[in-house]
Parts: structure tokens; sequence; C-alpha cells
């Protein structure tokens, strides 16, 4: 066993050292004024078309800054922050201007956000590996980088890999210590202006067609890639090789595989890798050897010795390799050529290698086609010719980095990371960042403005406008003044367009005003008053009074929830009377209170809907309103029961359709839902938690169709999605209204109910998507989806983020457990949460109405903006989720407000500990 080694030293610039300034930026307004424009040039043309420069801009005259720009901190925060660039937590975009200037040779971008919607492309289409070498100073407000990122495109079949290295220049603002501009250059190419079809051609090249196998491979860092070759760094490797005839030949290969395969002196089979190697030792190429190279777990003595004398291993101990790579059959005259290629082009990059070279084979010539197959041919121990008196080793540094400067040679080329240093690296004086939380609001910024994705019409129709003159525009309107029949056909197409728009666009839906009852202070019921409720009444055993205790106290309710009269009453009284009773309480209650808000007659009202799940008595609860204000005689009106905690957005969503039907008219919704005659007084667990949960409470909407309601309403209605999953056995039975085996009637929830309810969600939501979501999300997931189900690509479903879509978020006040489910999974802040756990905590589980409560708190905080978006979302037994999605048309003024919160808001939030002791 023998071991060589392939020469190659690593290099990193001397810290704090400055080099020849590269100054590069645009001048495009952010400059500041000593910025000295050489190449900015805008043309007016006849067509009124828009030429810009990218600008190189003089440093050379700095002025005074107006903060203390540490050019030193900054570097040491490039170093731990754009590693980052494309994982999850992303780069810090508090560290740039908002209107920083990026640029490569295909990409352009002038903000932030747009720089990052990039970034979250790449990763939806590539795989993304980022690799920096090196940051420092270039020149008094400019800092460099080098970099390798390598790319492989996920949505063609043989996943290609795209390679680039380069440089990037990035510049300082002097007056606020930020990025302002951020400019690529390439490696590969020449022409680094933006637009750069040498650019464009360097990409679509690297897309050709191979096949490799899937097989490891020894590891190499790529430190350079020019046009013609790339520049490794290899770590060591083991290889088994034998005399070979000639670089393309396979002789020996027999005797080698052999070994792999057990024919060795422990009969261990070794795993197969690729490539195999052909290695030429002298310049003639004559004397060879075939080689395999062993897993890279394997270390050389552990390894069994060959059987056969001509059969030996070697240990590579790795270095610097210049690698062309090419495919089609590698013949031996093919071979010749590229070596030939590949040494002219490092001659002329000023670079010597070790006699000989090698090839790399990654596939059987006998398994597949010549056109996919893949090699490359490597040079070894690189070398940079320096001055006359020879080669200098250390000039290395220079080809790679494109610069000469003179390096420690014992000082590696991608400088170790330390924790310890890792907080003197953060940015002085910025705020901090939420990494790439926030990204996404670039994307929607970007996209969503980007009204060329709306449709290719609009295209063509910009496209043709763009090239329209003043002069054009003038002689249209000459052509039209004089032709009748050009403009009586547009006037009519123009008025067909129109009335056919009206005609079938759908009718707004506002919500005028909406009001939450509020029970009597003799119906609070704090947690030892339930325990001691349950207790007295004598019905339950201790084991489930004591599962009831843990109920409550994980429970997530806080100490002044309501109760109706019958169930406080020892012993309780659960009666059709007190049933009505509560009924009228918290209907009329709502009714009154909407009533005074909203000024309008109780005649006014054609369309009432009333839901309540488990309380249906004759008359209908309908009736009995209809009865108590004297409502019209053709008044619409609907009794809902038997649907649930989601019935209240199924009142709204059938409110909307009535409303389209019926022009000018007042929608009256009422959500609650009756504890009376529900209490459950057995000993069935699953029944038991019902009791925990649910408390007294309900709402009252009004909706209105009418365009003179639009001013003084609160909200419109922009979408409502319905989900109902009954024909599945397992959601129809997860909440079931049933008797226990002692003939007692409660509400069962089955173990299945949060599995049942997320999935319920993901459907909904997939629905509720493409109604809500900015562009920019819908092309994301649009992309996942094809890569996953289309191209079969390992990928985890994208969750688009609905913040973008919403300011705020009703819950359904369902329990602990669903908002802390609900929270994770759709990544809400504690923020988001907050109306949702509030309401749970002050009113419990009110059923259908909890979703008032929700956003009466969030009006009650002063949160309500105008032109802010709600989503409220609900489940139900069947099983259902059905959301709404609410415009505020009004910045809501808590001052004006009456609502169960205000005379309490001030002491909201308040911290619910996860278990709270009774």
């Amino acid at each position: 066993m023998t071991s060589t080694q392939l020469p190659y030293q690593n290099f990193r610039p001397i810290s704090g050292c400055c080099v020849t300034s590269r100054p590069l930026s645009t001048t495009l307004a952010f400059p500041p004024k000593w910025l000295k424009s050489r190449n900015l040039t805008v043309k007016t043309r006849h067509n009124l078309k828009w030429a810009v420069k990218l600008s190189l801009v003089d440093q050379s005259t700095p002025p005074k800054s107006t903060v203390d720009v540490e050019v030193e901190r900054l570097v040491g925060f490039l170093y731990d922050d754009l590693p980052h660039l494309f994982d999850d937590q992303g780069i810090d975009r508090t560290a740039y201007d908002e209107r920083v200037k990026f640029r490569d040779p295909i990409t352009k971008h002038d903000t932030i956000s747009g720089y990052l919607f990039n970034i979250s492309l790449l990763k939806i289409l590539f795989r993304p590996d980022f690799q920096l070498h090196w940051v420092k100073q270039t020149g008094p407000y400019e800092i460099t980088t080098r970099w390798t990122m390598v790319m492989k495109f996920m949505l063609l079949p043989w996943k290609p890999e795209l390679i680039f290295t380069g440089t990037s220049v990035m510049g300082i603002n002097p007056e606020t210590g930020k990025f302002c501009s951020h400019v690529d250059f390439w490696d590969s190419i020449e022409s680094n202006d933006y637009f750069s079809l040498e650019g464009l051609w360097d990409v679509f090249k690297q897309l050709w067609i191979y096949k490799t196998p899937d097989l490891e491979t020894p590891k190499y860092q790529i430190l350079k890639r020019t046009a013609n070759y790339e520049v490794r760094k290899y770590t060591p490797f083991v290889v088994v090789e034998t005399n070979g005839d000639k670089l393309s030949g396979s002789t020996g290969f027999n005797n080698v595989a052999e070994y792999i395969f057990g024919k060795n002196s422990t009969t261990e089979k070794i795993p197969m890798t690729t490539p195999v190697f052909t290695q030429a030792y002298d310049a003639a190429l004559s004397k060879i050897s075939i080689q395999i190279v062993l897993p890279p777990e394997k270390d050389i003595s552990s390894l069994p010795d060959p059987n056969q004398e001509t059969v030996t291993l070697r240990k590579v101990e790795g270095g610097i390799a210049a690698v062309l790579k090419f495919s089609g059959k590698p013949t031996e005259d093919i071979v010749r050529e590229k070596e030939k290629a590949l040494r002219s082009s490092l001659i002329r990059d000023g670079l010597r290698h070790k006699t000989g070279c090698l090839l790399a084979r990654y596939n059987d010539p006998g398994r597949t086609w010549s056109f996919t197959m893949f090699s490359s041919l490597f040079f070894s121990g690189l070398t940079y010719k320096g001055s006359p008196g020879g080669f200098r080793q250390s000039r290395i540094f220079e080809f790679l980095t494109g610069k000469m400067i003179e390096t420690k040679p014992d000082t590696p080329l991608i400088p170790p990371s330390s924790s310890s240093s890792s907080s003197s690296r953060n940015l002085p004086d910025f705020k901090k960042s939420i990494k790439l939380k926030y990204v996404k609001l670039g994307y929607h910024y970007l996209i969503t403005h980007s009204y060329l994705f709306l449709s290719p019409l609009v295209v063509l129709i910009a496209a043709q406008l763009s090239t329209f003159s003043l002069q054009d525009l003038f002689d249209l309107w000459e052509h039209l003044q004089y032709n009748l029949i050009s403009v009586i056909i547009c006037s009519a197409l123009l008025v067909f367009l129109l009335t056919l728009y009206f005609l079938t666009r759908p009718r707004p839906v506002y919500l005028v005003n909406f009001s939450c009852y509020k029970p009597e202070e003799s119906r609070k019921c704090t947690k030892k008053i339930f325990m001691d409720q349950s207790r007295m009444t004598g019905t339950f055993t201790e084991e489930n009074l004591q599962f009831q205790r843990k109920i409550l106290e994980r429970s997530g309710l806080g100490e002044s929830t309501y109760l109706p009269e019958a169930v406080l009453k020892i012993p309780p009284n659960p009666c059709m009377k007190e049933a009505r009773k509560e009924a009228e309480a918290v209907m009329f209650g709502a009714i009154d209170e909407l009533l005074a808000k909203t000024s309008i007659k109780p005649k006014d009202i054609g369309i009432l809907i009333v839901n309540c799940s488990l309380f249906n008595p004759t008359p209908s609860l309908s009736a009995m309103i209809i009865n108590h204000y004297k409502l019209r005689g053709n008044i619409i009106s609907y009794n809902l029961g038997g649907m649930g905690c989601s019935a209240g957005l199924i009142s709204i969503d059938l409110a909307k359709d009535l409303l389209q039907v019926h022009p000018n008219s007042y929608a009256l919704v009422i959500s609650m839902e009756n504890i009376t005659l529900n209490w459950y007084f057995g000993n069935d667990r699953s029944k038991l938690v019902s009791n925990c949960l649910f408390r007294m409470g309900g709402a009252a909407i009004l909706l209105s169709n009418r365009w003179s309601d639009k001013r003084r309403s609160k909200y419109r209605l922009v979408d409502t999605v319905r989900t109902h999953k009954g024909a599945d056995d397992k959601c129809f039975s997860c909440v079931t209204q049933e008797e226990d085996s002692e003939g007692k009637i409660g509400v069962t929830l089955s173990k299945e109910l949060m599995a049942v309810a997320g999935d319920a969600l993901k459907t909904n939501i997939t629905t509720l998507g493409p109604l809500v979501l900015p562009m920019s999300e819908q092309l994301i997931f649009f992309a996942t989806l094809v890569g996953k189900k289309v191209f079969k690509m390992k990928v985890k479903p994208y969750i688009p983020d609905f913040k973008l879509a919403f300011e705020h978020f009703c819950i359904h006040a369902g329990g602990r457990a669903v908002l802390d489910e609900l929270e994770k999974n759709l990544h809400l802040s504690d923020w988001h949460m907050e109306p949702s756990r509030m309401t749970l905590y002050r009113f419990g589980n009110t059923s259908s109405s909890s979703l008032w409560y929700e956003l009466a708190y969030t009006e009650a905080k002063g949160r309500m903006k105008k032109g802010d978006r709600t989503w409220q979302i609900a489940f139900g037994s069947g099983f259902k989720c059905n959301s709404a999605v609410w415009k505020a048309l009004k910045t809501i003024n808590p001052a004006k407000e009456k609502s169960p919160w205000m005379d309490e808001i001030h002491q909201f939030p308040v911290d619910v500990p996860k278990i709270s002791t009774i």
C-alpha cells in the first residue's frame, strides 16, 4: 500500500487588508451625492422606450458618513449571514436599504423584497447549495465576497446541476450604514452587464442531458468555474488500482472490480462507487492505471489486501484540480482532444499542472446511451505562474479570486466559523431581524403588482402600447375622428362589455354591524363553582369529577364564563321552559343591542336566519324572533339545526346567496347555542368534555346589499368557503349526540376529532387559497405541487403563508388543543391567536357565536384598520370546516363601540397557564 498527494495550499486574505477597489453601483436616485456617475445613459426614442445601463461609481472621494459605518463589523456580519441565503433562516433583510439595487448578468431587482422573492423562487425550482469562500473590504464603502453556488434543477427528469462561481460587490450607504447595492460577477462569462445573452446561454448550456448512477463519489468543493473548466478542491480518498492500456480503455477493470466484489483477503464485499478513473502519469499519456474509488468511510489501514499482486491500494491525499466536463462516449480521440483543450485553457490562464491527467467515467458503457454519458478530464496539482523565475504555489489564490493579493500560504481558503465570535458579528444599531418570516411580504409586493402575470392578453397589449409614441396616439385619434363606422363599432363594443360586467358581477354584501350577548353577572360560573355544582348534583362518580377537574384545569377557560340559570340551580332544572328562557335572553339581548346600534326598524329586515345546533323547539327559534319583533309577513326565514359550531358561517353563506337574488335587503343572522337541555348528567367521559368547555352566549349580525349602506358598514364579505366531509364515516361520527348506557343524552367527542379537523382544514384552505392568497404564494404552491405530483420530487408540501392574505384571524375557540394545533400548522404568532385565546378564556366555547366575540375583541383593542382582512374559520359536527373572509371598510374606533369587552378590555391579554389548578 502506498500513499500519494496532490499538492495544494489554501489561502485566505490577510485580515483587514484593503485592495484595489472595483466600485460598482447604479445611479438611479439612491447613491449619495458624492458618487460620480461614469456610465449612466438614458435615451428617449421615438417609441418612448427606455434604456438604462448599470453604472460604475467612483468611490475615491467619499463624504463624511452620517453614521459610524464599521466596515469590519459588516465583513464579519456577512460571514455569518450569507451562508443562510437559501436555508429556512434566510438573510437579514434589515441589513439592506429598502431600495437596494441587485444585479447579476440575467436578473435585476430594485428592492430587497424583489430580491428575496427571487431567492424563494430559486428554492422551489432548484436545490441551491451556496458556499461562501471569503469576505473582504475592497473600498471605503465596498465589500467583496467570493462564493460558489450549485443548483439542481428539479423540474427536468435528469435533474441537471447548474454551477456558478463568482464575486459579489456590495456597496454600503454611508448615510444609513446599510447595503445599498449588490452586483454579481460570474467567473464563467466575460459580459457581466445586465442583460447578458452570454449569461443566459451559460445557464442553458448547463441543462444538457446526461445520466450518472446514484452512487457515492469523492467529495470535493468547487472553487471556481470558468467558461471552459472547473477548479475543484478534493478531500482525500482511497482507490484500488491496476495497470491499464489507454485513457479510454477498460483493460484491468475486471481485476479491480473483482476486489470490491469480494475477491480479497477477507472476501469482504465493498459497495460500488463512481467514477472509474484512468490516470496517465506521463506527458505522452502512455503509462496508464485504472482505478475504482472506494467508499469514503473506508480507511486504507482497515481495508482487506488484494488477492492479486498487480492490484494495489493507494490513498490520494486530495488537492486542487482543474476539471473539464463533457458528454458522449469518451473515445481515445475525444479524450486526447479534451486533454489538449484543457491544457490550452490552463496555459492561457497562467496555470501549470502536474504531468499527466485523469479521465473520470461515470457510466456503464453497456447500459447507457452514448449521448447521455458523462465524463470528466482532470489535471491535478495546479500552480500559478508568477515571476520569470518560476511558478509560485502561493499565487494560485490570485487565480481563484481574480485579484492580485499577497496571502499567507498557511491560512485556509474558507475561514472557520467560531461560535464565540458570532455574537460580535451582528450589525450595529440595526433592529433585530425576523429572518425570512417577512420575506414573503416581498413576494406579495413584487408579484401581486406585476400585472404581466395576470394574462397573456395583458402582455400582448402592454407590448403593443409600449411602442406607441405621442404622435402615434394623435394619428389614431385623427383616424377615428373621420371614421364613423370604427367609432360606432368601438362604442358598441364598449357599451356591451360594460353592460355584461354590471349584469353579471355579484352584489356586494356588507356587514353593517354586529353585537354579542353578555349575560348577567348572576350567570357567572367560576371553575370552583362548576366543580361544586357538579359534585352537588350527585350524578357523577368521584373518578369522573376528577376527570372534569383535569379538563377544566387544562381547558384555557377563565373564572368569568357564564352558564344558564337552570344548570346552576341545585338541583338543576333542565326543562323546555328554562331552555326557552335561555334562548330568549340570548337572542333578544343580542338583537336589541344590534337594532340600537344600526337604528333600523324591525320591519326593514327581509331575511332572517337563526342557527342553534342542539335546541330546536316548535315553534322555531326564528318564529320566536318574528313574533317578538313583529317582523313583516313576507320575511324569508330559516332555522338551521344540528350543524355544530360551524353553523354561524353556514348562516352567513346562506345569507350571502339570498342577498344575491333579493335586492335592497337586510339579512339578520343569529348564531347561538343552548346549554339548558344539553347538559350531560352521566358518566361517559367522551360526553363530559362538552360540559367543561361549552358556555352561554350568542351573536346577532346585520348584513345588507344596499349600496347606500356601504359608507356606514364595517366590513364587506369577500369570500366564503364551505367544506363538508360527511361522506367519510369516520368524519361523520366524530361528534355525535347520543344516549349513553344509562339512557342519558350527551354529545360524544371522538378521539379522532383532531385528525378529522386537520383533514377538513387542509381541504378548506386548499380551496380558499386561490381565492385570497397573493399571486406569489400561489406560484410557489403550484410549483411545489407540480414538482411533487408530476416529477415525483421528494419535497415537503408547501404550506402557504396566510399572514400575507389576512391581518386578523378569528379561529373558533373550541378548546385549547384546537387553538394550539392551528397556531402551529398555520405558523401564526401569539398576536394573531390572542382574540381566540382571550375569547376562550373570558367566555368559553360559545359555539358558533365565538367568532363574533373574537372579532369584537379585535375591534375593542383598536387593531382593525381600513382595508384589513379578517379570516373567520370554524369547525362543526358532520364534519364541516367553513371559512369567511371580511375586508374592513373603515378604521374601527373602539371608543365609539359597544361590545361585551369594552368595560374590561384594558385587563387583556392575560397570561393563561397551561394548567390552572382549581
